[in-house]
């Protein structure tokens, strides 16, 4: 902080320079008084704290926009039909299923689909009016492309 004489701030209070902008900082004509308040750019309080965030956040859009980016990128790799002739398996905890690939009717998109997947024992004998129970676990891989018979 600058010390000024009194005899100068009666000097200045007299005559101000007409370029300086009074917010109660003293300053010569060869420079504008700043507002008061801490230096330049937000200060360790609340708003340092949320100058973080915004620049954070402005990540974070950016990282996400990239992966958007990647990913429609792969979608148009893909063509907007899928994977078709692909047999697509999938783990389950009872055993691994292999489905097979539809269009959606009216669209031009393919969606995976995985027909009779078990999702109780049947309920046959002492099971007939009790609480479902879990389907027995499989080996190998269960053929999901088709309705089983009836």
């Amino acid at each position: 902080m600058m010390k000024v004489s009194t005899s100068k701030m009666t000097e200045i209070s007299k005559n101000p320079p007409s370029d300086r902008v009074s917010h109660g900082n003293v300053a010569g004509p060869h420079k504008r008084a700043r507002p008061p308040g801490p230096g330049p750019g937000p200060g360790p309080g609340p708003e340092r704290e949320r100058e973080r965030e915004r620049a954070a956040g402005l990540i974070m859009a950016g990282l996400l926009a990239a992966l958007w980016a990647v990913s429609a990128l792969g979608f148009l790799a893909a063509g907007s039909h899928g994977l078709t002739g692909v047999a697509p398996e999938v783990a389950t905890k009872y055993g691994r299923l292999r489905g097979k690939q539809a269009e959606v009717k009216g669209t031009e998109k393919w969606v995976n689909v995985f027909l009779g997947v078990p999702f109780a024992r049947p309920p046959t004998d002492s099971l007939r009016f009790s609480p479902p129970q879990p389907p027995e676990s499989w080996d190998g891989v269960r053929n999901a492309t088709a309705y089983p018979a009836v």
